[in-house]
């Protein structure tokens, strides 16, 4: 919960404080403004962002996943092949050495 806390009131503090800023500019009650808004802010997005964490969080972990899936079936020599034919495409020729490869 410390870290929700944390993290929304950060956020929230420099949003409430540029978007005052651009909004009405510094005047004499510029800090008294941003207070409020902050402390009217604050409130509302840390209940938002602890609850719906666990929702991102799934949301997060079915994505990464399913990209995870998808790249895992390549081999060693689809990379080598595919790297190849890009060099080859792009007209690049590949000085092999011992110890270094260079493109030109």
């Amino acid at each position: 919960m410390l870290p929700t806390i944390l993290s929304t009131g950060v956020i929230t503090l420099v949003l409430s404080g540029v978007l005052r800023l651009l909004w009405a500019g510094i005047s004499n009650d510029f800090f008294s403004a941003w207070m409020e808004a902050w402390f009217t802010t604050w409130p509302i997005a840390f209940p938002i962002a602890y609850l719906s964490k666990p929702i991102i969080r799934k949301l997060s972990l079915s994505l990464t996943q399913s990209r995870t899936a998808k790249n895992s079936s390549l081999s060693l020599g689809q990379i080598t092949a595919a790297s190849d034919d890009a060099t080859k495409s792009n007209q690049l020729k590949v000085q092999r050495s011992t110890y270094i490869h260079k493109y030109y």
